[in-house]
């Protein structure tokens, strides 16, 4: 599931087009076995990756909705932002 967006992104970078099917191919097996390669020589790879996983939800789950509210009730209004809402975000 990951690989169809980061094959996308190589290829971009490439500059591989559409029409470039076996290219298209060759990139996709190449980042898969590069990942094979990585989680069998880096056991504790996993815990890394939970890390990671863990810290980016809390920040997508707890810090950038506020902060959204905050930009968008700043952009929507012209005056300063208030403390009243730092309160109700």
């Amino acid at each position: 599931l990951i690989v169809v967006p980061c094959g996308d992104m190589i290829e971009g970078k490439l500059g591989i087009g559409l029409d470039e099917v076996r290219k298209r191919i060759a990139v996709r097996v190449l980042l898969c076995m590069l990942c094979m390669i990585v989680s069998e020589h880096a056991p504790g790879f996993v815990h890394v990756v939970s890390f990671i996983g863990c810290f980016c939800a809390s920040i997508i789950g707890f810090v950038l909705p506020p902060l959204f509210c905050i930009q968008l009730r700043h952009n929507t209004r012209k005056d300063n932002v208030t403390k009243m809402d730092f309160i109700s975000c």
